[in-house]
């Protein structure tokens, strides 16, 4: 290698590249590019970056395995085709992007979507299996408590959420909706009670639901687990 001094804007160059290899933005390495990081030897080879070297590779490697914190417009970027993957519309997908929902450690890959990622094929996963799930659950109801299949005093809902045969069934899965979207446990019941009763699909439940104003008014309710008993 020679001894020769690099300009400021060879060394400039250099971490953009850098940085860029390793999935940042082009505006984020423009960023980053003037901050101390020590590049070792690695020098421009007829004015090229050189991303061969193992130098380079190594560099990358240490940033992109880095804690590295992800934007926001990063996140609902992963969110985004995570949701689409999973068969949701664009407006839809828009709408649940800004949505709690754990990436765990998906990063963009040079800007792009790591689609084969063993973690975001399990994510996919994992809402295409939940609304299975919500199915399963609403023939549950169906085949036990609704209309003469109720041998309870309860009202079908009451029964599913108050039966001692039932209510257990509903309490894990009221547990679960909370946890996958950050729920009260009333908007957990409601949402489960809407999905059960109305026929509403987790799909359309997710994208309508949770961003509608009466939704949040049911954040402070006192319950949604009604008690009432049928009337005789």
């Amino acid at each position: 290698m020679s001894n020769k001094k690099l300009t400021r804007a060879e060394i400039y160059k250099i971490r953009y590249h850098i940085y860029r290899q390793a999935g940042y933005s082009a505006v984020e390495a423009r960023k980053l590019r003037s901050r101390k990081l020590d590049i070792e030897d690695l020098r421009l080879i007829n004015g090229q970056v050189p991303y061969q070297s193992e130098t380079f590779k190594k560099i990358v490697k240490t940033i992109y395995s880095s804690d590295k914190k992800l934007t926001r417009a990063e996140i609902y970027k992963i969110r985004y085709h995570i949701y689409r993957q999973a068969g949701y519309s664009p407006a839809e997908a828009r709408k649940l992007r800004s949505r709690k929902l754990d990436i765990e450690d998906l990063k963009l890959i040079n800007g792009q979507v790591p689609y084969e990622s063993e973690t975001f094929k399990r994510l996919v996963n994992n809402i295409t299996d939940f609304s299975k799930k919500i199915d399963d659950f609403r023939q549950f109801f169906i085949e036990n408590v609704d209309g003469d299949n109720n041998d309870t005093t309860y009202t079908p809902w009451g029964a599913i959420t108050h039966d001692d045969r039932y209510k257990d069934r509903t309490a894990r899965l009221v547990k679960e909706l909370q946890d996958r979207h950050n729920l009260t446990v009333n908007q957990g019941y409601y949402m489960l009670y809407m999905m059960t009763t109305h026929g509403m699909s987790y799909r359309t439940a997710v994208s309508e639901l949770l961003s509608s104003e009466e939704f949040e008014t049911y954040r402070k309710s006192k319950t949604l687990k009604p008690n009432r008993k049928r009337k005789l």
